[in-house]
């Protein structure tokens, strides 16, 4: 195993400090890919959020040209995803270590692929290096760090393996942070939306539960969704009964409680 450069470990502490000012989850997004692609070095980074049981995906690149050239592309890279041998090895091993793609598939099969002929090669990634970010549910998150050449080496995977627990710990407090904001706030956010089901509802259950909270009648929920009230009751009971919750308060406080102990 090649040991990180001296550049690499410095990059690896200045990161996790300005990693830990940052309070929001968006903006965590942002410093995070800025963050990686200093301590490896590549032609462009982005930050992901890939889902692709939903087929949605969100990607934030460190370029602002290349941001408006992944928006253009994006419908083909979620119609394509599933064709992408790392995001599928984190789909099965959530909080693995750092992968390069060149360890899970040959350049003539990768350039075979739907994913490479409409969206890496417009973006001219021949190599990717990943940067995992384990979170409960379905989605995959992490930063994928793409270069034409050369491919990512043993000494680059090692410094990302270095840096991956503090952000890991970083991301599950800005993630608690946002959870309960949004809960109690009024908005259902993806992430929001994702840990509900990940607590075992269904995405009805989710916006019920979610409206729930708000201090909606089954009544106005109805209304809201364009569902009869009496559905709307028959939802919170699978709900209350998916929580073990006896009523509608106490099934805030078990979700709420949970999503203080997220991460």
């Amino acid at each position: 195993m090649q040991q990180p450069s001296a550049d690499q470990l410095l990059a690896i502490v200045e990161g996790l400090e300005r990693l830990q000012e940052v309070e929001s989850l968006d903006g965590l997004g942002v410093v995070l890919v800025d963050v990686v692609s200093r301590v490896v070095e590549a032609d462009h980074a982005c930050y992901n959020e890939l889902d692709p049981g939903l087929e949605r995906g969100i990607s934030r690149y460190n370029e602002p040209s290349l941001q408006a050239q992944i928006d253009r592309y994006m419908p083909a890279f979620v119609a394509t995803m599933h064709q992408h041998p790392v995001l599928n090895y984190y789909l099965e091993h959530a909080g693995g270590p750092p992968q390069r793609l060149s360890d899970f598939m040959a350049p003539t099969a990768l350039h075979d692929t739907g994913l490479y002929q409409e969206v890496f090669r417009p973006m001219e990634t021949e190599h990717q290096g990943i940067l995992h970010v384990a979170i409960p549910g379905r989605a995959v998150i992490g930063v994928a760090l793409n270069r034409r050449r050369p491919d990512f080496g043993e000494r680059d995977l090692t410094a990302l393996a270095l840096l991956q627990p503090g952000v890991q710990r970083i991301y599950d407090a800005c993630r608690r942070r946002a959870l309960v904001t949004a809960f109690l706030g009024g908005e259902l956010t993806p992430v929001l939306f994702d840990a509900l089901i990940a607590f075992g509802l269904t995405e009805r259950e989710a916006e019920i539960c979610f409206w729930i909270a708000q201090g909606k009648s089954n009544g106005d929920i109805g209304t809201l969704l364009g569902i009869s009230p009496l559905t709307a009751k028959k939802h919170s009971e699978n709900i209350y009964r998916k929580l073990g919750a006896p009523g509608r308060i106490e099934a805030v406080k078990r979700v709420l409680a949970r999503l203080m102990a997220e991460g």
